[in-house]
């Protein structure tokens, strides 16, 4: 009876084959997270290849740097420490050659032209021009006044006189005059000369 209950459990159990029985459950993919582990390494490797790059990036910041720094450091040291060139044995020994005396230059002296006046031994009268210029120290409406004039003059001091009538359409006067000369530039260059004289109403007149 035995060995039939035992027949009867196997034939019974044939399907599991002889192995352990398991039991399934179905896999939940929307609660599958990844391992911690692996993620904490990713993480752990992005963050030091950031950190080797700003390393990188501060040293090579750090030699551009120093390099600027050298190069100017250099300039200005050789620059200043540069020596003095030094000065050809020819630019010592040599002279300057000497400035050529300058010509002398002769003195031209302005000779002042003479000024040659007339004058008068006696009381006389003109009545047409003469092209010359006359000093006049008196004017008179009345020509016996202006004789009379001219012969107290020549009796007093011993100087002639000119009697020049009047001319011109409105001219009333008789002028006396002591002197005349070439030129009204010459008679100018005298009259300050006979003003002393005569007194400050002397003046030239070109007849």
């Amino acid at each position: 009876m035995a060995e039939q209950d035992n027949m009867f459990n196997r034939s019974d159990n044939d399907d599991e084959f002889g192995l352990p029985e398991v039991s399934y459950e179905p896999i939940d993919r929307e609660n599958a997270n990844p391992p911690l582990e692996e993620e904490h390494r990713y993480y752990a490797d992005d963050e030091a290849d950031d950190n080797r790059k700003k390393i990188w990036l501060t040293i090579g910041f750090l030699i551009l740097f120093l390099g600027i720094i050298g190069t100017v450091v250099y300039f200005v040291a050789f620059h200043k420490s540069a020596p003095p060139q030094e000065q050809l044995v020819s630019d010592i020994v040599s002279e300057p050659e000497p400035e050529p005396e300058p010509e002398p230059v002769e003195e031209v002296v302005e000779e002042t032209p003479e000024v040659t006046s007339n004058t008068y031994d006696e009381v006389t009268t003109i009545s047409s021009p003469t092209g010359r210029s006359y000093i006049i120290i008196g004017s008179f409406v009345d020509e016996d006044l202006a004789r009379d004039f001219g012969e107290k003059l020549l009796l007093e001091q011993g100087v002639g006189t000119v009697i020049i009538e009047p001319f011109g359409k409105t001219s009333l006067l008789h002028r006396v005059a002591v002197a005349d000369y070439a030129s009204f530039q010459e008679a100018m260059m005298e009259v300050e000369n006979h003003r002393t004289t005569y007194g400050p109403e002397t003046w030239v007149l070109k007849y």
